[in-house]
């Protein structure tokens, strides 16, 4: 994640608007716990909103409304992995992912 942060404060810098949603860190267990809180808190301080859902597994990132990722990939939290991601550029496709996972209601964009 420390990785990630500069990245992301980038794109707040430009004005973007970013939600995560991952889950609650009270659902981890010791040290990944006080890890994913950490997280939680710099990602909030840079302005990005952070929604938990429960017992979900998604690993997604829908850019634009017209390009997604998705796969095994923890994107938040990976370090030398095996895992994948694929990408998928479709605006009808990133469309039905967006009002699948609901993020319409948490921002003031029309998606």
């Amino acid at each position: 994640m420390n990785a990630l942060l500069p990245i992301l404060a980038n794109l707040r810098k430009r004005n973007v608007t970013i939600i995560v949603n991952t889950r609650n860190p009270n659902e981890h267990d010791g040290d990944y716990s006080h890890q994913a809180q950490d997280a939680i808190e710099a990602m909030q301080d840079l302005g990005i909103a952070v929604l938990y859902t429960v017992g979900h597994h998604r690993k997604l990132a829908i850019f634009d409304r017209e390009v997604f990722y998705e796969g095994s990939l923890n994107i938040l939290s990976f370090s030398d992995s095996c895992e994948i991601m694929r990408r998928v550029a479709s605006s009808a496709e990133a469309k039905l992912l967006i009002n699948f996972i609901g993020v319409k209601k948490y921002v003031r964009r029309k998606y």
